[in-house]
C-alpha cells in the first residue's frame, strides 16, 4: 500500500470514530488494521500528518493520544473523499 493510501486510511479511521479536537484516542489505534510489514510506513505516514498539523498529539498519563485537527476539517474530508470516493 502506498503512503497516500495509508494516510487516508488513518484519517478515515479517526473521522469515522469522530476523533476531532478534544475527542482523542490512543496513538496505537492508528497502527491497528495494517499488516505487520506495513507498520514502518504507517508510522512515517502518521509523522507526516502530525507535521502538517492534520493530526494533533495530546500527551496523557497513559501515553500519547491523537485526534484530527478541526481547523483542517475541509482538507481532511476532501482527502478522504478523493481517496475512497465517499463523503464524511
Amino acid at each position: 500500500m502506498d503512503l497516500e493510501k495509508i494516510k487516508g486510511k488513518i484519517l478515515f479511521k479517526l473521522a469515522r470514530r469522530r476523533k476531532w479536537g478534544e475527542s482523542h484516542t490512543p496513538i496505537n489505534l492508528a497502527l491497528k488494521g495494517f499488516k505487520k510489514n506495513e507498520i514502518d510506513k504507517v508510522k512515517n505516514a502518521l509523522d507526516e500528518l502530525i507535521k502538517i498539523n492534520w493530526i494533533i498529539v495530546k500527551p496523557t498519563s497513559s501515553g500519547k493520544h491523537i485526534s484530527l485537527n478541526p481547523n483542517f476539517s475541509k482538507e481532511i474530508k476532501y482527502e478522504i473523499e478523493k481517496l475512497f470516493g465517499f463523503k464524511i
